[in-house]
């Protein structure tokens, strides 16, 4: 008995060893007793092969006739047996080189899942759209530029298309997954629109479309009832809810209701509003201000909402409908104050306004009892104690309102908010205009705390038009640096700083009609001129400004340089200047020989979102002339100039000589997202008490920064430096610095 024991176990041994050889000679030989499972279990994996193709051997798996039986009277009794054969029903090909999918995957039409992923497929054969039974299909990972046709026939369940190369989707194909599909998921593709049919998934629960390319929803994906998360987060998104042409005139009116939409991810875009509206083409302004108090809008089960990293300055339509809200993330946008309906969330446990435009914190955040996170580092606040954590701070805000404010009712939100006006096909000419009202087209009213009625200013005097330069139609800029300069000539005490005026070079510059401001505008002493696309600005465009204003917004417009009649006509009263969001391409400067007037009462200057590429040039100097500690006022045109916010620009590095050179009297310096690599100069920031170098590329952080001793908030988040630790940097400024003047060299 022992040898016949003895014997079978050697027969056994060489027939594995056998199939094992023959199996690592060619990756796409199958072992049989892994066929033998499949067949036995329904499921079949072969993720993490190496297969170049699916082999015969699985084609054939449920072909008798292919069948191995030599083992059915095998000694030791392990063959198969037909009647413990069951369907297939998962077909597992993750992870190998597979480039083609056989028509004869038919042969598996009981198949319900199919993971292709991590291969090298751009097509899939017609057949699929046979296997009635499939419901899950994993195609991430793979080479596919299009949605394969075959997928729109089959009522699928969950869909995945991660990282393929995806750039649309073709209109009326959805039909099919309306009443199935629950899950989609197209992240990391190169998506640019989706079908405007898209709404009609009506059992959606889960919608992925992070990191594409898409500009806009289609107006009626908000029509998927059942939808519970969506991720549309580093897109290009102006807008989250595309309004129809007539929303205003709809009868019954325009519902946007989500009873299971639990999150909202919409991080990363360029949000200006979270609505829009279908216009007809030409779009002649980007957004607008409209009252949206006709929608009916309900989000009852929505816990959890990010919009950080966007351009929003309002959050009220969203925060005013979403009673369960848990956490609201709005860090990096443009809020300059907080919505009503935040007051009213009794349940919201984290909110993170970080790097924002708040000047201060409402007192009532210190009712929310249930808030355990309050992060809003990154805001210009003037706050006499911030508290060192969220307890602390919202005992100090609820110390400091008054009983009677407290106790009383909060004011309703209003219905107006910046609405993102959109191109669209199918908008009529009865659809909203997007023009500027008629009656003030080249300005808006500004809400600005500025002056009253009592302290509006007298109208300032225009500089002479007989002057030689720079004429009414010039926009001025300045040479950039090209390269780091060391010295300074001092050929006279107006021109350390090289100037250039150049004249517009359009033949009639695209400016507004006169502007015609309203007695509201006269009165806030604020002029805006935002959104108007102009190229160009001239004196005799203002005649009509019968007031000096304080603050001039000219942002988002088409502006090369700065307009020159804006410095002559208001430079005794001008404080406030927003040229964000146009073209230029250097910081506007000129000196006293230019002819033009400095700016002696501004204090804040944005030139956010533009192509500034350098800092303004020195002239170079003979060996050995050294730079001078300051500069003659008279030399400047900013020198009084408090904050200066060049967020957003193509900055490769800070500064190489000292600020205070150009900029005296600045304390607040923003250059926030742009592409800064090096600090040249660490101690160019003397003077400088709040500096914000976030989010860019900054690879080593000088511990010579630490010896502006005025800096009181420095923020450097988001930067590819190893050293001060990410847990050091979020302790805040002081425990940056301290680290920073540890490594010092003595």
């Amino acid at each position: 008995m022992s040898s016949f024991r003895q014997f079978r176990a050697n027969l056994k041994k060489s027939g594995v060893a056998r199939d094992q050889d023959q199996e690592s000679s060619d990756p796409n030989v199958i072992h049989p007793r892994l066929l033998q499972s499949a067949r036995q279990s329904g499921r079949l994996d072969l993720a993490n092969r190496g297969l170049t193709l699916i082999p015969d051997s699985v084609y054939s798996l449920l072909d008798l006739s292919q069948r191995d039986t030599s083992k059915g009277s095998s000694l030791d009794g392990d063959g198969e047996r037909w009647w413990e054969t069951v369907d297939l029903t998962q077909l597992l090909l993750a992870h190998n080189s597979i480039t083609q999918v056989d028509g004869r995957i038919l042969n598996f039409d009981t198949l319900t899942v199919l993971d292709l992923s991590h291969n090298r497929l751009d097509s899939l054969p017609s057949e699929v759209g046979q296997l009635q039974q499939l419901r899950v299909v994993n195609l991430t990972g793979n080479q596919f530029t299009a949605v394969p046709d075959a997928l729109f026939a089959l009522p699928l369940q969950d869909l995945k298309l991660t990282d393929n190369q995806l750039t649309t989707i073709p209109e009326d194909r959805l039909l099919t997954w309306a009443t199935s599909l629950v899950r989609l998921d197209l992240t990391r593709n190169q998506l640019t629109e989706l079908p405007r049919d898209f709404g009609t998934l009506a059992t959606l629960l889960d919608l992925r479309l992070a990191k594409n390319r898409l500009e806009y929803l289609p107006p009626n994906w908000w029509q998927c009832p059942k939808l519970e998360n969506l991720d549309v987060s580093a897109n290009k998104l102006r807008c989250l809810f595309l309004l129809p042409a007539g929303h205003d005139r709809a009868d019954p009116p325009v519902r946007i209701s989500f009873p299971r939409l639990k999150v909202i991810d919409a991080h990363g875009n360029a949000l200006v509003g979270l609505f829009g509206q279908c216009v007809p083409t030409p779009v002649t302004v980007a957004s607008q201000p409209l009252d949206i108090g006709h929608l009916q809008l309900d989000f009852p089960a929505l816990v959890e909402f990010s919009v950080a990293y966007n351009r929003l300055t309002d959050l009220s339509p969203v925060t005013a409908h979403c009673p369960q809200l848990l956490t609201l993330d709005a860090n990096s946008n443009k809020l300059t104050d907080l919505p009503v309906g935040l007051f009213r969330l009794r349940n919201i446990s984290r909110l993170d306004i970080s790097m924002n435009d708040l000047r201060v914190l409402p007192l009532r955040l210190g009712l929310l009892e249930s808030l355990k996170v309050l992060l809003f580092a990154g805001n210009p606040l003037r706050l006499g104690s911030r508290g060192t954590n969220t307890e602390s701070v919202l005992t100090l805000l609820r110390n400091r309102l008054p009983a009677e404010e407290a106790a009383g009712q909060l004011p309703d939100e209003p219905a107006v908010t910046e609405v993102v006006n959109v191109a669209w096909a199918g908008a009529t000419e009865s659809a909203p205009a997007a023009t500027v009202p008629e009656q003030h087209e080249a300005a808006t009213i500004a809400v600005v705390p500025a002056a009253t009625a009592a302290e509006s200013a007298p109208v300032a005097k225009s500089y002479p038009s007989t002057e030689p330069s720079p004429g009414e139609d010039t926009l001025i800029s300045a040479p950039a640096a090209t390269k780091s300069p060391t010295h300074v000539a001092l050929p006279s005490l107006v021109d350390y700083v090289q100037p250039t005026v150049v004249p517009d070079g359009t033949a009639e510059p695209m400016t507004c009609s006169p502007v015609v401001p309203d007695d509201q505008q006269a009165r806030l002493l604020a002029l805006k001129l935002e959104s108007l696309n102009l190229e160009n600005l001239r004196v005799s465009d203002l005649v009509a400004v019968t007031y000096a204003p304080r603050q001039i917004d000219v942002s988002n417009n088409r502006l090369a340089a700065l307009p020159v009649c804006l410095v002559t006509s208001y430079y005794q009263t001008l404080t406030s200047l927003d040229l964000s969001k146009n073209r230029l391409d250097q910081i506007p400067w000129w000196t006293a020989s230019s002819a033009l007037p400095a700016l002696p009462a501004l204090r804040q200057l944005s030139l956010s979102h533009n192509a500034i590429k350098a800092w303004p040039s020195l002239l170079p100097a003979a060996d050995g002339d050294a730079l001078p500690e300051s500069l003659p006022l008279e030399a400047l045109p900013y020198p009084n100039l408090d904050e200066l916010n060049l967020s957003d620009c193509h900055l490769l590095e800070t500064p190489a000589y000292s600020l205070r050179l150009l900029f005296p009297k600045l304390t607040v310096l923003l250059l926030r997202h742009c592409r800064i690599e090096r600090i040249p100069n660490p101690t160019a920031f003397d003077g400088i008490i709040r500096l914000d170098l976030s989010d860019n590329n900054i690879a080593h952080l000088p511990p010579k920064l630490a010896l502006n001793t005025a800096l009181q908030a420095l923020f450097v988040e988001g930067n590819s430096f190893r050293f001060p630790r990410y847990q050091i940097v979020q302790q805040g400024t002081h425990a940056i610095l301290e680290y920073l003047r540890g490594r010092i060299p003595r």
